[in-house]
């Protein structure tokens, strides 16, 4: 169901009975106190294979109801929130065409230097806490989900654009 770019990592499945599927950042990043970042997780959507191996070329009212009631759920990984970073959940549509990313903020700020040793790299007030992730680390998961938005009774015939407040703000 995902294609691999360039930097990106194969999707892994944490155990057997796992609902999501792990997803890797792209690229090595630094989240200073107080910083949001988007940050890459190396795969897009590829319907073309998740269309060859789950439906036949004569059934496309089947694949259309498919498309029109599924989603993507994006998390990140629990550990990410154990360590103090925030990120809320994502919701990438089917037809998203673009590489996936999640957006995570350190909420840490220099009046937090004490308690919390997130990340740190020093321990002088000068230097504010960071959260190094390295390209390679698993920072997400994502998992198919069925909705029934269509019984909304709203249509669209808008072609998707992008991403990240492309259907409007």
């Amino acid at each position: 169901m995902f294609k691999v770019l360039t930097n990106g990592c194969e999707t892994t499945r944490g155990s057997k009975y796992s609902a999501a599927v792990d997803l890797f950042a792209s690229k090595d990043c630094i989240i200073a106190a107080g910083e949001t970042k988007i940050i890459g997780l190396g795969v897009r959507i590829d319907l073309d294979v998740l269309y060859r191996s789950w439906y036949n070329s004569d059934d496309q009212g089947s694949w259309r109801n498919f498309l029109n009631s599924h989603y993507l759920e994006l998390h990140p990984r629990s550990s990410l929130r154990a360590k103090g970073l925030i990120s809320n959940t994502g919701i990438i549509d089917l037809d998203y065409d673009d590489e996936i990313k999640i957006i995570i903020h350190n909420p840490l700020t220099v009046a937090d230097f004490g308690e919390n040793e997130v990340g740190r790299i020093d321990k002088s007030p000068a230097v504010f806490d960071v959260y190094k992730i390295k390209k390679g680390d698993k920072i997400a998961q994502i998992l198919l989900k069925e909705h029934k938005s269509y019984l909304f009774g709203i249509e669209s015939n808008e072609e998707r654009t992008g991403g990240f407040g492309s259907t409007g703000e």
